[in-house]
């Protein structure tokens, strides 16, 4: 039997018999909740993405007129979740067949929340390690990433010796099972892991290989966790882990790579470098699946679906046996999927300078040139001087209009800068980020500036259109205008 498939098997039993601890008789986690003046309030159970760190709703309602609300959802697995509403959070560590109740506690703030039934001991020994942590992260206003060696490796050690003390405390515990308290020590090793490297990145630069890191931090990063419970557990320490080494040592090793190659020949080839540096790491086969599955988790948000991604892709999936990193990636790609070439292009609305609503929708029947930019956004600007030579070329032709959408909060200031003469000629829009069917949520926007196609029928030419200084963005928008 090979040691993927031993590990494998350990994975399943483990998580086995921490689901069915108790003999639990259904899949379902149900939680009811009693929220303080809560009528209305909308409450969600998240958890996070183990590739990204995004969050991951698993249950969302709205609480009823005397404040309580119910969720019900299906796990097949133990993971940590968060119970959200408005202000007030509650953290846990859900299992199959947990009955929960959330309701206030009184006998503390008001409106704080405590948990009663199923995973109570967890929950409380989240909360007091969770106090503990911020005991030490931050110090008379003074955050550990501040301090000089001494004062940190003294903080690392007391904080090290209140996780232990509290860890016994849990132990002792006879509600508490065995595979719980495992989970519990994996999350206090990983919590402590996470302090060295959130420091070591502070301090040196996100780099890893930093020769001038001392021997005493060095030594204690130098082996990268490789633990499947506290992944399938959907750990947010172990999460955040990963997450630093993919971009503070691969993107690093990355870059260095790149460093090599002519610029031009580079293209849409990132992607794909990184995964070479990855299968060149030899990891094992679960770390090689996460950083190749957050690669392309990166690359297809950052960038959105092309050729080389989804060579990558198919690459991936044939390689890959992890079904939940296949069922992300699927998520991920889907959404750029929606807005392909060809389909409907989502509408988005924003207000002229002078109040009129423009609607994406109103513009059909041309091709339409988006512009997403800010005031203070200084690539965005940097690009005016070509965006006015590319509307220059298409003076006069009503085939094409660009669409200029500012996303600034402050809209006096963009209104002012219109008058300015930098500014190029065309539609201009200003539209809130954060308003419901925004463009940026509808197309998947993460900064700006971003340059965006749509086809005269209304459907989607380019999510990443050429930018004005490319020296293609003229070409390209004349090779979806009708012949003359």
């Amino acid at each position: 039997m090979s040691h993927y498939l031993k590990s494998t098997l350990v994975i399943l039993i483990s998580l086995f018999a921490l689901s069915c601890h108790d003999k639990k008789d259904t899949q379902k986690v149900k939680i009811s909740v009693k929220l303080l003046n809560g009528k209305g309030a909308k409450v969600d159970l998240i958890t996070n993405n183990f590739l990204s760190l995004d969050t991951i709703m698993l249950a969302s309602t709205t609480a009823d007129t005397a404040g309580k609300a119910l969720i019900e959802v299906a796990l097949d697995r133990p993971i940590f979740a968060n119970i959200q509403s408005n202000d007030e959070y509650i953290h846990m560590l859900l299992s199959p067949g947990d009955v929960i109740d959330i309701e206030p506690d009184t006998s503390k703030k008001l409106g704080k929340l405590r948990l009663v039934g199923d995973g109570a001991a967890a929950q409380q020994h989240l909360e007091k390690t969770r106090d503990l942590q911020q005991k030490y992260e931050k110090v008379n206003g003074k955050h550990s990433i501040e301090t000089d060696l001494n004062e940190f490796i003294s903080r690392r050690d007391a904080l090290r010796k209140g996780y232990d003390s509290l860890l016994a405390d849990f132990a002792k515990d006879p509600t508490v099972s065995k595979p719980t308290l495992q989970l519990m020590a994996t999350k206090n090793q990983m919590a402590q892991y996470f302090f060295h490297q959130n420091y070591i990145s502070a301090k040196y630069d996100f780099n890893f290989n930093n020769p001038e890191i001392p021997a005493t931090l060095k030594t204690v990063i130098k082996d990268l966790p490789d633990d499947s419970l506290a992944m399938a557990s959907n750990m947010y320490e172990y999460s955040s882990i990963l997450n630093y080494y993919l971009l503070a040592d691969i993107f690093r090793e990355v870059g260095d790579v790149a460093e090599k190659l002519e610029n031009d020949s580079l293209g849409d080839k990132w992607a794909t470098i990184a995964n070479n540096v990855i299968k060149n790491r030899k990891f094992s086969p679960r770390l090689d699946a996460h950083f190749r599955a957050a690669n392309l988790n990166y690359y297809v948000n950052m960038e959105g679906i092309y050729p080389e991604l989804l060579a990558l892709r198919n690459d991936f999936n044939r390689d890959c046996k992890v079904p939940v990193y296949k069922k992300a990636i699927d998520k991920s790609f889907a959404k750029w999927e929606a807005i392909g070439p060809g389909k409907p292009a989502p509408d988005f609305t924003g207000l002229t300078s002078d109040g009129k609503k423009v609607s994406l929708s109103s513009l059909k029947g041309k091709v339409v040139y988006v512009d997403v930019w800010a005031t203070w956004c200084v690539p965005c600007r940097e690009e005016f001087p070509d965006s006015k030579k590319l509307v220059k070329q298409f003076e006069g032709n009503d085939q094409v209009v660009f669409l200029y959408v500012s996303v600034d909060r402050n809209v006096n200031a963009w209104k002012k800068l219109l008058k300015d003469s930098s500014i190029p000629a065309g539609t201009h829009i200003n539209e809130q980020t954060d308003q419901p069917g925004s463009l940026w949520e509808k197309y998947h926007l993460w900064g700006i500036p971003r340059y965006i196609l749509i086809n005269s029928d209304g459907t989607m030419l380019e999510t990443h259109a050429p930018r004005p200084s490319s020296g293609k963005a003229a070409d390209r928008i004349k090779s979806y205008l009708k012949p003359a």
